[in-house]
């Protein structure tokens, strides 16, 4: 009866850190780098608890000449130690440039996932007797096995020098991942990201905004102010539904590594979570972007 009490929502996987996480963010930023860029991120949620959140991701962004991109992104999702998800997704972009100075890119991704569910780490109901505890076995009984699916996503971005708005909708085919017989489609994930580029004599500031909306979690706002000055950067941010956040990082011209620290407390429950973020930059096939995302 007290479960019953609660509405229990939840939502996709969100990261402090959309620097070097781009395509994950929006398939949009496929081939707006330089040339090539190759990056991971690491979340780790709560790991004060029992049941943390880990997520990994892994993603390839190679630009192709003439406005053409193509990326590459795995990510690999932990919940509780109970629920499983590995997905591979394929992306394409395409950059339109007006005038040298204003660019439009449309993205999309074609992703294969895997879920599973270790159901050793659940309980039911009617496995529930009244003086011996959980003791029986439960009726509802999962389809079997891992489930498969195919998923889309897709996205559009403006950006100039000095300011950048984009927007995605991800799972646009709301596939079905119920593990019994019944329906179960994920909801889409609405975002749009917007952010801009401040130089004041040695230093860069780095303003952005992200915003989220699936099912009915949210929204769900993240903030972000990060400062250069020369191969450092120091960024402050608040995220709506957990708490502030603090990161330090280093970018050099072909690699940069980051640490973010994010804080939760909300009277009844007080937690922390980790982000480390490594990313390598090369010019490869010869092929160079002359009005690459600079921010």
């Amino acid at each position: 009866m007290l479960l019953l009490s609660y509405n229990m929502v939840a939502q996709d996987p969100i990261f402090y850190n959309n620097q070097q996480n781009r395509v994950y963010v929006n398939p949009a930023y496929a081939g707006t780098v330089e040339s090539f860029s190759a990056g991971v991120n690491y979340r780790n949620q709560w790991p004060q608890l029992s049941g943390y959140y880990q997520t990994f991701t892994t993603e390839i962004n190679q630009y192709l000449g003439k406005g053409n991109g193509v990326s590459v992104l795995y990510t690999h999702d932990n919940a509780a130690k109970t629920l499983f998800k590995n997905e591979l997704n394929l992306g394409y972009g395409k950059t339109i440039s007006f005038n040298d100075n204003h660019h439009l890119s449309m993205g999309v991704q074609v992703g294969f996932f895997e879920k599973n569910l270790n159901w050793q780490n659940l309980t039911f109901g009617d496995q529930i007797d009244p003086r011996r505890g959980f003791v029986y076995q439960s009726n509802d009984l999962p389809r079997g096995g891992p489930i498969y699916g195919l998923d889309i996503n897709s996205g559009l971005l403006y950006y100039n020098k000095f300011f950048f708005f984009g927007t995605s909708v991800k799972h646009v085919t709301q596939p079905n991942e119920s593990f019994f017989m019944s329906e179960s489609r994920l909801p889409m994930l609405y975002s749009a990201q917007v952010g801009g580029k401040i130089i004041l004599n040695e230093f860069t500031l780095l303003p952005s905004i992200s915003a989220y909306q699936q099912g009915t979690f949210g929204p769900s706002v993240v903030g972000n102010l990060a400062a250069r000055y020369q191969h450092f950067q120091l960024d402050v941010g608040y995220w709506s539904h957990n708490g502030p956040t603090v990161g330090l990082g280093v970018n050099y011209d072909h690699f940069a590594v980051g640490y973010f620290y994010g804080m939760r407390n909300n009277g009844t429950f007080s937690a922390f979570s980790h982000e480390v973020r490594a990313v390598f930059k090369a010019i490869t096939f010869k092929k160079q972007n002359d009005h690459f995302f600079d921010f």
